[in-house]
């Protein structure tokens, strides 16, 4: 799975950074297959390099292919193991139900971003460029939204702690910048929220994540 978005430039030849899902997986088939798929928050969270909170910090930090393992393997725990340790497989076996999909609202017109909110508490902020994109990402967005909050009971999370964690996000300085193709990353960390955001090279945000770095399913599964 890819780590954070990249901008590829028309007729472009990248290497991309990436996370192996598939532990027990080393000899490829012939013929791969580009799965539509996002992450459950606990993946993201290994992808940000949120872990458990030390007597240092708990800031995020180094993106470790051991951690995301062990969140794959957390998942396995909850919904089934897989053979090689998949999480494709592993979250194919959650009963991710259209019901279930259903009962999420689409976004709405104009809408380009969504605020997630899981046991009481904002877990992801997530907003695109524009409502297309969002349009088009939507299904894959919520699907692995769903299967990492199946087994956690409902409680709504106050306009209150939304509009608190917002606040945190707004006007952040990204101090830490990549490369990310034809475009440039920011990053930025403290002890509440890990943000990233993708622009065009002209200051222009394309994609932009915020996790919430306290919340209990982006630490762990």
């Amino acid at each position: 799975m890819l780590v954070h978005s990249v901008l590829v430039g028309a007729a472009a030849q990248l290497d991309l950074p990436v996370r192996c899902v598939e532990q027990g997986r080393w000899n490829g088939d012939t013929a791969q297959r580009l799965h539509r798929r996002r992450a459950p928050l606990g993946v993201r969270g290994a992808t940000h390099g949120v872990r458990r909170p030390t007597e240092d910090s708990r800031v995020a930090g180094r993106v470790d292919q051991g951690d995301v393992w062990s969140r794959v393997a957390a998942y396995e725990q909850t919904y089934g193991a897989s053979g090689t340790h998949s999480l494709v497989e592993v979250l194919d076996q959650a009963e991710v139900t259209d019901d279930l999909r259903a009962a999420v609202p689409r976004p709405l017109l104009g809408q380009r971003g969504v605020l997630v909110g899981v046991a009481g508490h904002p877990a992801l902020v997530e907003v695109f460029e524009h409502p297309d994109s969002l349009a088009q990402q939507w299904d894959a967005l919520i699907d692995g939204l769903l299967a990492s909050t199946l087994h956690v009971p409902r409680k709504t999370t106050s306009t209150r702690r939304a509009r608190a964690f917002v606040d945190r996000l707004t006007n952040r300085a990204l101090p830490t910048r990549t490369a990310a193709g034809a475009g440039d990353l920011g990053e930025t960390a403290d002890d509440l929220v890990s943000i990233r955001a993708l622009d065009a090279g002209d200051g222009r945000t394309i994609h932009a994540t915020a996790l919430n770095v306290r919340h209990d399913l982006v630490l762990a599964a």
